[in-house]
């Protein structure tokens, strides 16, 4: 089994809630975004704007190259349910594993010198609960699937 987001990014309107529920319940630094939201804007025929919003995260790879790259197996992916997870205590914040990522998913925490991943709140998945990013959404356009 393997869990992803689900994201109808067509009609996200920008507003980050699911960035700042991720921010404050991991009491994130400065510069840390576990989820971001990232906007585009496109220009039509009619020389209209247009800006499209898409939030990203993780995607919990089938095959993680974080995983592959990592020289002391600080990442683990779950066979339960394919979650990526970095072990804090095995990290030793050498940078390969945010270098291999196609989706710049990974980064390093300037305090600890640790990488930093969303976990899809692993600890509520645990418990049969959403990640908060999820629930945070007012227009609930995240969701987790089940892909085989």
């Amino acid at each position: 089994m393997q869990l992803k987001f689900n994201q109808e990014n067509e009609y996200c309107t920008g507003c980050k809630a699911c960035q700042q529920a991720c921010k404050d319940a991991h009491s994130l630094q400065v510069g840390i975004n576990l989820r971001r939201v990232i906007s585009k804007e496109t220009i039509d025929d009619n020389q209209n704007i247009k800006v499209n919003y898409r939030s990203t995260s993780c995607n919990h790879c089938n095959k993680p190259m974080c995983i592959e790259r990592c020289p002391v197996n600080a990442i683990i992916k779950r066979v339960k349910d394919g979650v990526v997870i970095i072990n804090e205590e095995k990290c030793i914040g050498c940078g390969e594993c945010a270098n291999a990522c196609p989706y710049k998913s990974i980064q390093i925490q300037q305090q600890t010198r640790k990488a930093i991943k969303c976990d899809m709140c692993v600890g509520l998945l645990n418990e049969g609960k959403n990640p908060l990013c999820i629930d945070a959404c007012p227009l609930h356009l995240l969701s987790i699937k089940c892909v085989d």
